[in-house]
């Protein structure tokens, strides 16, 4: 054996290490304590549902200005620093809950808040398919990010069951988790590899979503990130990609436009369960119940994609735009039960459209691209969450889930005209 084969080997093996540590990360990364309570938590600190949507509304403007350069970020410098910077970020946006009183302070938690979602939200995905194809195993990607759902589901479940019984002493707790939690999370984060990026070209047929992507034959030489070229080059070379691959464009349009949709439900669902009556420490047990059952999805994910093929995502839109508009129904057990079913769908889909979209895109801008869908949610939620908090506040939420619903169903159908006649 030479010399540069007992390299290359060893490098595969550090690269497949990032996977078991992501699996680390990701638990840590979703453990958040304030993500079922932060709306809670305005509230109590003075502000009303029109006011929490603006925050939010700032949240994703922010985040929409600053997904793509942020992808370039991962791409052109690194996936490893650009995630730990967005951990700093965390730790800096958690210290600006704490103190703040208005509306202005909270949209500049909220801006913090976003860049660092911004920083991880290509980059992670990016950098557990990299290190998959550095060691020729990406036909297994799918199964991975099945798992890394489940982690997930679990994570943000036992997050929101803590938030539900910390915040019953003090919010302020909540958030000094949240902040330890962070920093517990650069410890895998640290101990990883940057992945090889390839140099590759792109890819213009779709793969099938019930089916494993197929290994693609690439050039041997690799170069580590940071090295693969200009700013302005990247982006030219991000423009034609999505220019000459009609279907990634359309993964990009179609799935941020489901999820967004789940988002709006699921975080006002926080101040529509307490309408109902319900105390916080029962707002988490529902959204714990939620949680296990999206889990329990997601641990189906690739026997239900092997069932019904390309007819999923469809299935998954109609599912879930019944579901909110069942929720508006005035029935504490009906919203539950449309509230649990609506999440647990929502949790077949990143695995869909990671899998899609990973198999479609070359490596040295798969961070950017994977940005790009980060940003077409950002766009979705600028427009549906302030408009929803506006309802809320001058009608109320049955009102608001019900349109949210009907709304759902509408865009939906479009969309499904549109793909199934392309």
């Amino acid at each position: 054996m030479k010399k540069s084969d007992l390299k290359i080997k060893t490098d595969s093996g550090n690269d497949m290490k990032n996977v078991t540590l992501d699996y680390f990360f990701s638990f840590l990364r979703n453990f958040g304590v304030s993500q079922a309570i932060w709306v809670l938590f305005m509230v109590y600190r003075g502000q009303n549902l029109m006011e929490v949507g603006i925050a939010e509304g700032v949240f994703h403007v922010t985040s929409l200005l600053c997904e793509v350069p942020s992808g370039a970020a991962a791409d052109l410098l690194g996936r490893k620093r650009v995630m730990i910077l967005g951990r700093i970020l965390s730790v800096l946006s958690s210290v600006c809950m704490l103190y703040a009183h208005s509306l202005p302070a909270f949209c500049g938690a909220f801006i913090l808040s976003a860049l660092s979602y911004n920083l991880l939200s290509g980059t992670e995905d990016a950098l557990v398919y990299d290190s998959m194809k550095a060691s020729g195993a990406e036909s297994g990607y799918i199964s991975v990010s099945s798992r890394l759902n489940i982690i997930i589901e679990i994570a943000q479940g036992a997050g929101t069951f803590l938030g539900g019984v910390l915040s019953d002493r003090s919010f302020v707790l909540c958030y000094l988790v949240d902040i330890l939690v962070v920093c517990l999370s650069l410890l895998p984060l640290l101990m990883m590899n940057e992945p090889s990026v390839h140099t590759e070209p792109s890819v213009h047929t779709e793969p099938s979503i019930h089916t494993e992507p197929s290994v693609q034959t690439e050039p041997e030489e690799a170069a580590p990130a940071g090295s693969t070229g200009t700013l302005k080059s990247h982006f030219r070379t991000v423009w034609q990609i999505l220019k000459e691959n009609p279907a990634v464009v359309r993964i990009l349009l179609y799935y941020p436009a489901v999820t967004s949709f789940d988002a709006v439900l699921f975080f006002y669902g926080q101040q529509y369960f307490a309408d109902f009556g319900l105390t916080r420490m029962q707002i988490s047990i529902l959204m714990v119940i939620s949680s296990a059952f999206s889990c329990l999805a997601a641990l189906f994910c690739t026997r239900i994609l092997n069932h019904f093929g390309e007819k999923t995502k469809y299935i998954i839109s109609v599912i879930m735009g019944l579901s909110i508009l069942a929720c508006a129904y005035p029935d504490l057990r009906s919203a539950a039960f449309f509230f649990i079913l609506a999440n647990a769908v929502n949790s077949l889909i990143y695995p869909i459209e990671s899998s899609s979209l990973n198999a479609l895109i070359p490596s040295a801008q798969r961070a950017t691209i994977i940005s790009v869908d980060s940003m077409c949610y950002s766009v979705s939620m600028i427009l549906f969450f302030p408009l929803c908090g506006v309802v809320a506040t001058y009608a109320n939420l049955h009102v608001t889930f019900a349109a949210l619903g009907i709304l759902q169903l509408c865009l939906m159908g479009l969309l499904l005209h549109r793909f199934i006649s392309a």
